[in-house]
């Protein structure tokens, strides 16, 4: 939990699974019980579920698992970026995610290791 910020308000799975959204009271914590067969409640307007993170780890494990096959750690920000990425904009057409992806690589270069010597 050291890199959480504050400002957000995560709810979990007994079991496990996590989701986090903003929050301006600070940081709270909510929990869902799906042994208990719970997988939703509603407490003071809001929806507590896990469904999205797990929807989004999904995700990430098809990726790795299907295409990428093995994830180093020195690169796993650059992976979990991709997927990122891919989560944020599923709502997209193709096309327009690819634009998406192509607006955002302007003036930046791609680096695969450090320049500078060893």
């Amino acid at each position: 939990m050291k890199a959480v910020s504050p400002k957000l308000t995560l709810w979990k799975c007994k079991k496990h699974g996590r989701i986090s959204k903003p929050c301006a009271q600070g940081p709270q914590t909510d929990k869902v019980n799906h042994r208990a067969d719970e997988y939703v409640r509603y407490e003071n307007g809001v929806c507590i579920t896990t469904n999205a993170i797990e929807g989004y780890f999904a995700t990430l494990k098809r990726g790795i698992n299907g295409v990428y096959h093995h994830v180093g750690k020195q690169h796993l920000h650059r992976y979990l970026s991709e997927f990122d990425f891919r989560y944020n904009s599923r709502k997209e057409k193709d096309g327009d995610r690819t634009l998406l992806a192509l607006k955002s690589t302007g003036g930046k270069r791609l680096m695969l290791r450090d320049s500078k010597p060893n």
